[in-house]
């Protein structure tokens, strides 16, 4: 369990080159916590740049302090990425989005699995 450890931080940072879904930026921003991250494999889509954290090159370092002491010089926007992240997380990643995207996907049209191209005999 990482709830402990991301609660008591300020901006969670993930500074690695590649990435795939990046689990751990979903779950510090469910736990309300502003990310800060290298882009690279699937970090783009685990955030919203500028409104539940940043991604910034990897070869950047001088850009990721810069983002740092901005975010910790402004509480009120470490907060409002918080909660953005948050909102995030519950509309694009919860389990039942996921399913309803994977129903979607298949044309699944009810619960009884009945598809718009494929009907049952």
């Amino acid at each position: 369990d990482v709830t402990p450890y991301i609660s008591v931080a300020s901006i969670i940072l993930q500074t690695s080159r590649t990435e795939g879904t990046a689990n751990s930026l979903l779950e510090a921003q469910y736990l309300q916590k502003a990310v800060i991250a290298t882009s690279g494999g699937g970090v783009a889509e685990s955030l919203e740049h500028g409104q539940t954290g940043y991604v910034i090159d990897s070869n950047n370092a001088e850009k990721i302090s810069e983002k740092i002491i901005e975010l910790l010089s402004t509480p009120e926007q470490l907060e409002q990425m918080g909660l953005n992240g948050r909102s995030f997380v519950e509309k694009n990643f919860s389990i039942s989005n996921s399913i309803k995207q994977l129903l979607a996907y298949c044309h699944i049209n009810d619960s009884l699995g009945t598809s718009k191209h494929y009907e049952k005999n």
